[in-house]
């Protein structure tokens, strides 16, 4: 099973199975499959040696895949009937082998046979109780035991628990009968009350988790451990829900019980806990004092309730699980008690000395037993409860809205520096606001609080110097800030008070001062803030602060160069802000202030690469290879396509007065050539900003239309860049790519001087190759993609004709019949000039290519 996480529908649970082989001709294949699938079954009954079996256990859980035509019904019983055989004999075999391969072998059989052919998997185990039996008796061995290196088959037999109840009950059953005294149903509850107490009873063993949870509802490696459990609670015929109400409703009286004990220091039930835990503490550590006792129980109890909660969590990530409404209002009940007193107290509630803690010397035990040490698991799993709550109710009560509130406001202000819990409080924090947030949210006194202590400079994480931050300790800090400047903005706009904040610690980010003894980490926070900004208003306090202090920054960048791509970075925020958020009028002081302010930041990081952009009539400045990060080309496109395509900013008028524009972007041509294609084309999330800003420029228009197609020629441009589009096209065929070829082709046709001057013929029949394999081959290609190729075709045929009916003959005299006779199609339509020759195309052949390889004849 595996967490699916997207924004939009909510996150769900999705069973991973094999996927299906279909078998063509089927009739024609089963004889010698059903010899190959008897042979291997024979092998792994009598040989011993490990490496054959091993083959036939790939072999065999491949085959148990395979769906026959319909017309096959008698073929694929026969083999179904085979491999049901196989699974009955497995246990016996395991327990004579001792292989695991072996049960993981008879869980994947049964689970595809009950995949592709239910009814008689569930017929067959009916009819023999006493398989389950040995079933069982085999997976209560593998969860005793508990290996380290056996989760993954332990997930598998469960998962198999689970197939059994889903499917193989009902058949078995009545309507309303009641299940519960079955045989099968008592084999079913006996494996899933093992395992769940496995699970708990092991929860203190574990180390606190720093992982940094990616997305909403993603969950970390050592959640992934409850998944069975979660799938059971989905069944209503397995009736688990009982026991993990029982256990959570116990553990919290544990920890209850624990709190007195420690407040009180009365240990007369000392005893009787020790007992209801099944923890002898003094055996484990015989110099535990009396003092540490109670906080090591409380450590146990929290991991205990950190792994029932978050299985709950799991359960109703969507919603579905079975009699969930009575968890959920206990775990709230408990989430609200437990954060919802003042934060001295919580902290004392959430002390716990955990095993690393008391393996330490006794000075840092004396540290860590104070308040700065805090249960992280608990607090991580009431985040993960939270947000799964939060993507499975459409409307969250008050109540609900409350314990989320009472997390942020815990973690935000008493334990920002741990970054693995201000990034849960983030990713929270960030999907309220995404979602709309409530009149109950934003007008929080405890919300607010958490303003004021940034006002006030009281949240830890913030105040550490980059020098002392980690990499994960960063990231949180920033998304902190930037989900705060965001919450910020709303509850301004929601009439609630705000204290200034934006501009306060915009100011104060940029004091002379700060600035001068930490610019990476004000950089970093700036950058930060403007990710958060959504007003207008807040860019203009950003951008008007930053005008103050520019030749501060000037100045820094000359004494400190290596800071320069941070502000780069800045300058791209702010300019994609800017075309977003400014309207028309680019009369402003402030939006000039802002183009300067680019230019400068671009100048900046080419002087870093000993490199300086020029408008001298020769090409385009070399920068060794290996310098230039793809960042610089993402960041420089971002501002070259802002302020050509925004509102804000009117280029053609800026070259009236100076020619930095020209410069600049010859700087992102030069980082762009010293960045290879691979490099750039490997984040998708930003490749195509490269493109689109390229041909922005190519298409452009004016004073600037001319310019820039000055600058291309004199600097002789063109060969270079369509050869290096065509390179990216090799990694990636993104229609994004293909305009931007065709407005170079554009651009070359409007030259008073013939374009094919400007390029090379090899590089066109490359690009005519490129483009006609494509269509050939391609999967599936939308209309637009086709149209956009047979126009580069065409234009490819006019600017060197001769080169590419050579490449085209060469294609035919290589391929396969397949292709060939599309590819002749294709040529013969692109030399006749028909007016619609993509439809010519696609009538006959369609959008989709069986056969994905060209493949020689």
């Amino acid at each position: 099973m595996e967490i699916m996480s997207t924004l939009s529908p909510a996150p769900t649970v999705k069973n991973r199975t094999n996927e299906s082989i279909y078998l063509e001709n089927s009739e024609k294949w089963f004889p010698a499959l059903s010899l190959a699938v008897d042979g291997c079954i024979q092998i792994l009954l009598t040989y011993q040696s490990l490496d054959l079996r091993g083959k036939c256990v790939r072999f065999l859980r491949m085959a148990s895949t395979i769906c026959f035509e319909s017309l096959c019904l008698r073929s694929r019983n026969q083999l179904s009937d085979s491999f049901l055989e196989l699974s009955s004999r497995i246990p016996s075999l395991y327990k004579s082998s001792g292989l695991p391969q072996m049960l993981q072998l008879g869980c994947a059989v049964l689970v595809n046979l009950s995949d592709r052919d239910e009814g008689r998997v569930s017929n067959y185990l009916l009819s023999r109780p006493y398989l389950i039996e040995q079933w069982e008796e085999a997976v209560i061995g593998v969860l005793e035991r508990w290996e380290d290196g056996e989760e993954e088959l332990r997930q598998e037999l469960m998962h198999l628990f689970f197939l059994l109840g889903d499917r193989v009950i009902p058949c078995l059953a009545g309507e309303g009968e009641n299940t519960r005294e079955m045989p099968i149903m008592r084999s079913i509850m006996h494996v899933s009350r093992c395992y769940f107490d496995n699970c708990v009873a092991k929860a203190h063993l574990a180390e606190d988790s720093y992982e940094t949870r990616s997305d909403l509802g993603i969950m970390l490696h050592n959640e992934k451990t409850l998944l069975p459990i979660a799938e059971m609670l989905f069944c209503e015929k397995i009736d688990i829900y009982g026991i993990v109400a029982q256990r959570l409703r116990s553990t919290i009286e544990q920890y209850e019980l624990c709190v007195r004990i420690r407040e009180t220091g009365d240990s007369d039930g000392m005893g009787d806990l020790l007992l209801s835990l099944a923890v002898d503490v003094q055996a484990v550590f015989p110099t535990l004092t009396a003092l540490d006792a109670p906080l090591f129980l409380m450590h146990v109890c929290l991991s205990r309730l950190s792994v029932i909660i978050s299985t709950v969590a799991i359960a109703v990530l969507n919603n579905k699980a079975h009699r969930s409404d009575e968890l959920v209002g206990i775990l709230a009940r408990f989430a609200r008690e437990l954060l919802s007193v003042d934060g001295t107290l919580t902290s004392a509630l959430l002390t716990s000395l955990s095993l690393v803690d008391v393996e330490d010397d006794d000075s840092q035990r004396s540290s860590m037993t104070g308040g700065g040490k805090v249960h992280l698991g608990i607090l991580r799993a009431l985040f993960f409860f939270c947000v799964c709550l939060y993507e499975s109710f459409s409307e969250p009560s008050s109540e609900f809205y409350e314990i989320m509130i009472n997390l942020l406001c815990y973690v935000y202000l008493h334990h920002s520096e741990k970054a693995c819990l201000t990034h849960d409080a983030n990713l929270l924090l960030n999907r309220v606001l995404m979602q709309g947030v409530c009149g109950f949210f934003l007008s929080s006194e405890k919300m607010f609080s958490i303003l004021m202590a940034m006002k006030e400079e009281r949240i830890e994480l913030l105040r550490i110097t980059s020098d002392k931050l980690t990499d994960d300790g960063r990231k949180a800090r920033s998304r902190m800030l930037s989900a705060l400047t965001s919450f910020t903005e709303c509850r301004h706009y929601a009439g609630f008070p705000t204290l200034d904040l934006i501009s306060c610690i915009v100011t104060r980010s940029l004091d002379v001062d700060r600035l001068t003894a930490d610019p990476h980490s004000v950089f970093y926070d700036l950058c930060a803030i403007a990710d958060g900004i959504n007003q207008v208003e807040s860019l203009y306090c950003l951008l008007d602060a930053l005008l103050k202090r520019s030749q501060e920054i000037e100045d820094l960048l000359r004494a400190l160069p290596a800071n320069a791509p941070l502000l780069l970075r800045l300058c791209a925020k702010l300019c994609n802000l800017a075309t977003r958020l400014f309207v028309e009028d680019n009369k402003c002081e402030t939006r000039w202030g802002l183009v300067g302010f680019a230019f400068r930041a671009v100048n900046g990081v080419m002087h870093t690469l000993g490199s300086s952009s020029s408008n001298r009539k020769e090409p385009i400045e070399e920068i060794p290879p290996g310098v230039v990060s793809e960042i610089y080309v993402y960041d420089v496109a971002d501002i070259i396509y802002s302020m050509i395509s925004g509102q804000w900013c009117n280029v053609g008028v800026a070259l009236f007065y100076s020619k930095d524009f020209i410069f600049l972007y010859g700087g992102f041509l030069s980082l762009l050539f010293s960045v290879s294609p691979e490099l750039v084309m490997a984040r998708k999330n930003s490749r195509e900003r490269v493109f689109d800003a390229l041909m922005k420029s190519f298409l452009s228009s004016g004073n600037l239309g001319i310019e820039l197609k000055e600058f291309l020629d004199t600097h002789f441009v063109w060969k270079r860049l369509l050869k290096y589009l065509l390179n990216c096209l090799r990694c990636s065929f993104l229609p994004v790519i293909m305009c931007a070829v065709d407005a170079i082709f554009t651009s070359l046709g409007n030259t008073s001087v013939h374009g094919s001057s400007f390029v090379e013929d090899k590089t066109i029949g490359d690009l005519f190759e490129e483009l006609a394999v494509h269509i050939t081959i391609c999967p599936y290609m939308e209309q637009n993609e086709v149209d956009l190729c047979f126009k580069l075709l065409t234009n490819c045929m006019q600017f060197c004709g001769i080169v590419c009916t050579k490449r085209m003959e060469e294609l035919l005299d290589f391929c396969t019949a397949y292709h060939r006779v599309r590819l002749r199609h294709l040529f013969t339509i692109i030399r006749s000039g028909e007016e619609d020759m993509p439809a010519s195309y696609t009538t006959v052949f369609g959008r989709v290519s069986r056969v994905q390889t060209l493949s020689a004849w």
